[in-house]
């Protein structure tokens, strides 16, 4: 696995500059809210991987810690999602710059036959590295199906054009969902 540290503004494009400033503001919020908890006390990098993961480092925790909000049939919601790394290796932020290997928070969505309804509603890139034990916040778009009625909604992560992290025996978060 090579891992490559970046400058965000060695590449001019505009993801970057943005990933910085959220990475800045979110960094700084976490600190004046929650010091205890906070990853503000550890330096945040931005490094790039080239290839993918190793078979440890598959493994999140994934947690609703806000639970869900009330759900109406194709109505975007916004979700609070928290991500911790409970492996040992350390997750990049940036995969090679074409989106392969990129580490992303994604959500779908199931029947109650659990045939698969939507794929991918969102997927969202890692705010910056996380390294063990480090945890990340995400606020995610949650559009739900656009019939009324019982539905399964899954949280998991992905390394881009590899896996999803539950393929390789993580714990994706799943919720039984009365769309309303």
């Amino acid at each position: 696995m090579l891992l490559e540290k970046k400058h965000p503004f060695m590449d001019s494009s505009i993801p970057a500059v943005l990933a910085l400033a959220f990475l800045i503001l979110s960094h700084l919020g976490c600190a004046a809210t929650s010091p205890a908890n906070c990853s503000a006390n550890v330096p945040l990098d931005l490094t790039s991987i080239s290839s993918p993961l190793p078979p440890s480092a598959y493994k999140a925790e994934i947690s609703l810690p806000y639970g869900l909000p009330p759900l109406k049939a194709g109505r975007r919601e916004f979700v609070n999602v928290l991500v911790r790394n409970k492996s040992d290796v350390l997750w990049p932020a940036i995969g090679q710059g074409d989106g392969k290997y990129d580490i992303k928070l994604g959500d779908h969505w199931f029947d109650a036959n659990r045939t698969t309804l939507l794929h991918d509603d969102d997927r969202r890139n890692l705010p910056y590295d996380l390294g063990p034990g480090q945890q990340a916040e995400f606020l995610i778009p949650v559009i739900p199906p656009k019939i009324p009625g019982a539905y399964t909604f899954e949280i998991d992560l992905v390394q881009e054009q590899v896996t999803w992290f539950s393929e390789k025996g993580s714990k994706a978060i799943t919720q039984k969902v009365t769309v309303e």
